[in-house]
């Protein structure tokens, strides 16, 4: 591991791929600011987080899936280098390319190559490299990068276990939630190629929804989740120019992309703006 005494981490802990970061940082012994936020976590929403880094004495910050151009711009005028770990883009903030516009690996994947963190690193704190990589894989690249990377069917079973494990970590609620995702998916529907889901529930179930689909071998298959009751409405799995129609037709709304830039998310959450529908976005994703 390269030597991050001036080094700072902001990072979420809201998922399994944030969970084995932050793990890692313990293992470490890296100094991070852990944000309780849940998706959509951004700095501007973090109390306190300049007062916080500043204390620190540290002079560079690494900010881990936790956007915010006004705060960022701010750590800069305070003479900190800054480092920003993301592969999502956020409406017009494209964090998933590189000025080059070249397409980035995953969080975990750029946080372990920025840090030099090794296998003989992992083994050292008693992980599994082969499990923190297949997080990594997994978290960008779902289960079709790991069979990509060469992950074997049982080595797969192993990663999705594991992830199992660091979701329970973070989520009491968790065996709620995979009740709940079960009858979503159980009550699916397919509408002009598209698997529609519904869920009615408080909780969000998009991400239990999603692994659950890979025990029918339908993790790839062209799906719009409805979560929340419409609070949030996600599509994944479909072509870039389906995307692009998606940004084009909900510009100025509250939009996201993830899972290689084949998954789109819009959040309905956003006050002053008109809600959007399943039935508009289906408009959309089935227009000629």
């Amino acid at each position: 591991m390269k030597n991050l005494k001036n080094v700072i981490v902001i990072t979420i802990d809201n998922d399994a791929e944030g969970r084995q970061i932050m793990l890692i940082l313990l293992a470490a012994g890296i100094a991070h600011i852990r944000s309780a936020q849940p998706h959509g976590a951004s700095l501007e929403k973090e109390h306190g987080i300049q007062e916080l880094v500043l204390a620190s004495g540290k002079t560079e910050v690494w900010t881990v899936e936790i956007p915010g151009p006004a705060m960022e711009n701010l750590f800069r005028r305070n003479g900190l280098t800054l480092t920003i770990i993301d592969h999502h883009t956020y409406g017009q903030l494209d964090r998933a390319h590189d000025t080059f516009g070249k397409r980035k690996l995953g969080s975990l994947e750029q946080f372990l190559l920025l840090a030099g963190i090794t296998d003989k690193d992992l083994r050292k704190w008693k992980f599994d490299p082969r499990l923190v990589h297949g997080i990594g894989v997994m978290d960008d690249r779902f289960v079709r990068g790991l069979r990509t990377e060469g992950f074997s069917p049982e080595e797969v079973r192993r990663v999705i276990a594991y992830r199992e494990m660091l979701d329970r970590q973070i989520n009491p609620e968790y065996d709620l939630i995979a009740s709940v995702a079960e009858n979503v998916w159980q009550t699916r529907r397919l509408e002009q190629g598209y698997l529609i889901c519904t869920s009615t529930s408080d909780l969000r179930v998009s991400y239990a929804v999603c692994t659950r689909s890979i025990t029918d071998s339908l993790e790839e298959h062209p799906l719009i989740l409805v979560d929340r009751g419409g609070r949030q409405i996600y599509v994944s799995n479909v072509p870039y120019t389906i995307i692009k129609k998606l940004e084009e037709a909900f510009e100025g709304h509250r939009t996201f992309t993830y899972a290689l830039g084949r998954c789109w998310g819009i959040d309905n959450d956003a006050v002053n703006i008109p809600k959007i529908t399943l039935e508009e976005i289906l408009s959309v994703v089935t227009r000629v």
